[in-house]
């Protein structure tokens, strides 16, 4: 099919041909010329824009089904790539949603809740290696992150910054963005001593529960490859403050001796301040205890010999096949 723009065109270019043909002025045949030459262009413009739009192709069958299944994979793909980003999205909603509400629970607790302070002075600093240290920052991260998302966190603070060695902390100042308190002076110096409980392993005092909205809960950041006896002890006499131990040797028995775990088992700062969460959040001590230590706190020591037999055993065989 020709469009009717086109015929007529070609009617109006042959029509001025013959004109050109009968005239004798040389001026109206100059004038004449130039309107064939742009009727001829405009000719040109109409058929090349026809040629393209051209239809009544017959494909074959076997063409039109596979474009047909083509077609339709490619409307799948779209719906998967939209379901995709419906999922994606609701993800972040959530996850966004989430935050605010952590974060609106840590700043309750900051304004009302049970103080939990981890002591970086130079009695626990001066006695870690340069590895240790590294270890304290990121066992500080796995404390902030640990209470930011308990349903029942604790006014979280970091003490004794002021003298605090920088390879302790996060690298990069990260713990000045946490919802905590940073205290560059002594625990002592900013809450009263009267209210201050000093955790450590080598209390004679068991620690109670539930703990109280009012105290202050103060737990040492040492970490060390063997038990510094007595190290959070002598601190909390050199403060003048009350110490406690959590009970861990009342409802823990660690397999490596014959006896249930006594004052010299020795949790991690990040397993203690788990375990105290969950107390804190309405957990008897051998819940939380069971929630928040790995299975080996809770062997006697007949199934932890059995259970390092069977270890070595497989790795034995394992030699064996290779």
């Amino acid at each position: 099919c020709v469009p009717l723009s086109c015929i007529c065109a070609v009617r109006e270019a042959l029509g001025l041909r013959q004109l050109l043909s009968r005239s004798t002025s040389s001026e109206e045949r100059l004038r004449l010329s130039r309107q064939t030459k742009m009727r001829s262009v405009a000719l040109r413009r109409l058929r090349a824009r026809v040629r393209p739009t051209a239809r009544h192709v017959h494909l074959p069958a076997s063409s039109s089904r596979a474009r047909c299944a083509e077609a339709e994979e490619a409307r799948a793909r779209c719906g998967e790539a939209a379901e995709e980003d419906r999922l994606r999205n609701e993800r972040a909603r959530a996850a966004a949603a989430l935050r605010e509400e952590q974060r609106s629970r840590v700043l309750a607790a900051l304004a009302s809740g049970p103080r939990l302070v981890v002591d970086l002075a130079p009695a626990y600093t001066a006695l870690m290696s340069a590895r240790h240290r590294r270890s304290l920052s990121q066992q500080l991260g796995r404390c902030w992150a640990l209470n930011r998302r308990a349903p029942a966190p604790f006014a979280m603070h970091l003490a004794s910054l002021r003298t605090c060695p920088a390879e302790c902390l996060p690298a990069g100042g990260e713990h000045e963005r946490w919802l905590v308190g940073r205290l560059d002076g002594e625990v002592s110096d900013h809450f009263g001593r009267e209210g201050i409980v000093y955790l450590s392993p080598d209390a004679e005092e068991v620690l109670e529960a539930p703990l109280e909205a009012e105290k202050t809960y103060v737990i040492g950041g040492l970490v060390d490859g063997t038990v510094v006896k007595h190290a959070s002890l002598r601190r909390a006499a050199a403060l003048g403050v009350a110490a406690a131990r959590i009970p861990l040797a009342e409802h823990a028995a660690l397999g490596r001796s014959s006896q249930p775990v006594d004052r010299a088992g020795v949790l991690t700062l990040p397993a203690a301040v788990d375990v105290l969460l969950r107390v804190h959040a309405g957990a008897s001590w051998s819940q939380a205890m069971r929630a928040a230590l790995p299975p080996r706190f809770f062997l006697s020591a007949e199934e932890e010999a059995e259970a390092r037999a069977k270890r070595q055993r497989a790795k034995e065989q394992s030699r064996r096949t290779t």
